[in-house]
């Protein structure tokens, strides 16, 4: 663990050159359309991109201070929250610890999560930690709350039985002769259609009414990944087919704040990637995506691609290739499962 967390602290904090790139990025873009597109959810996004910049280049406090701003335009995901508090760790700023602490708490990140690790170190046998261990479980009992059951229910029996029908799928024999590749396609087709019609009913089920993911509601989900997964997964097994891709569906579900846009970003990937090639917006190699060497892209593509991922409040490519290098992208971008 600690030797993860070191080299953790060596991808954040060996960022030279990531702040102004990011600021290029949004200066090309802000013109035109941010004037005319200012949703409180883009905010959130576009202002915890600069702190997750500033942090990338360790200076701390004004991460810190740009978080601040991010989380007061609108609710923010888990993952904003472990970022600003991971800053603020590195900062020492207990005032922002003891504030967004319980925000935290209350979107399904436990203050152990963080005291276990060893660059929280200096805060055990504190007041501070003491007041956090006594309000875990309230805070736990008001996240557990906000969660929609039912919904919850739908989504595990979706993801379980595409589970079950995947590795079926799977294997050769019962792929092409058993008929498990079509039956696969078929509930495929099938969840991302109720997927879409709970979305377009500003209801995606994600973090926001599902909490956050962990192996209770399914063996290949971990809760240190940081959210909810289940749609994100069929809604991939659909788009990685030459299906619709339904880009104003999942485009307002990401301005509205239902769909962070790392996962917007996800879904366009796989869209471009192996279905309809250009049907969704370009965004580059997503991290988390296979092994596979990326396919060398023009400066001017580059430079587009930027432009598109400044406008959802996305790190530019040369911070995620950083990430790449380092082995460890998943201080921002995390893997589905």
């Amino acid at each position: 663990m600690a030797q993860r967390l070191q080299h953790g602290r060596r991808w954040w904090t060996n960022g030279t050159g990531l702040w102004r790139s990011f600021l290029v990025a949004l200066a090309l873009t802000a013109v035109p359309a941010w004037a005319q597109d200012d949703s409180s959810a883009l905010q959130l996004y576009r202002l915890a991109a600069q702190a997750d910049a500033l942090a990338l280049e360790g200076q701390w406090t004004a991460a810190v201070a740009q978080y601040q701003k991010a989380f007061e335009a609108h609710p923010p995901f888990a993952r904003h929250w472990i970022r600003g508090l991971e800053a603020a760790n590195q900062a020492r700023d207990t005032a922002a610890l003891r504030a967004w602490m319980p925000h935290a708490a209350r979107c399904g990140l436990p203050p152990s999560r963080f005291l276990d690790q060893t660059d929280w170190s200096w805060l055990h046998g504190s007041s501070l930690a003491a007041q956090w261990a006594m309000q875990a479980q309230t805070w736990h009992r008001q996240y557990a709350q906000r969660i929609d059951s039912a919904l919850l229910e739908e989504m595990q029996a979706l993801f379980a039985r595409d589970q079950v029908l995947r590795r079926r799928a799977n294997k050769l024999l019962l792929r092409w002769f058993g008929g498990a590749q079509k039956r696969w396609d078929q509930h495929s087709a099938q969840a991302a259609a109720r997927i879409q019609t709970l979305t377009e009913a500003g209801r995606f089920p994600g973090e926001r009414l599902l909490g956050l993911d962990h192996q209770g509601r399914h063996a290949k989900l971990e809760a240190q990944r940081a959210h909810s997964g289940m749609a994100m997964v069929l809604l991939i097994h659909y788009f990685s087919s030459p299906n619709d891709w339904p880009t104003t569906v999942y485009e307002k579900a990401c301005r509205s704040g239902q769909l962070p846009p790392w996962h917007l970003s996800t879904l366009a990937h796989f869209q471009r990637q192996f279905g309809q090639k250009a049907a969704a917006p370009a965004f580059g190699e997503h991290p988390a995506i296979g092994q596979q060497a990326p396919v060398p892209i023009s400066a001017a593509e580059k430079a587009a691609m930027d432009r598109n991922r400044a406008y959802w409040g996305l790190l530019p490519l040369q911070s995620m290739e950083r990430a790449r290098q380092q082995r460890h992208p998943d201080l921002i971008y995390w893997p589905l499962y």
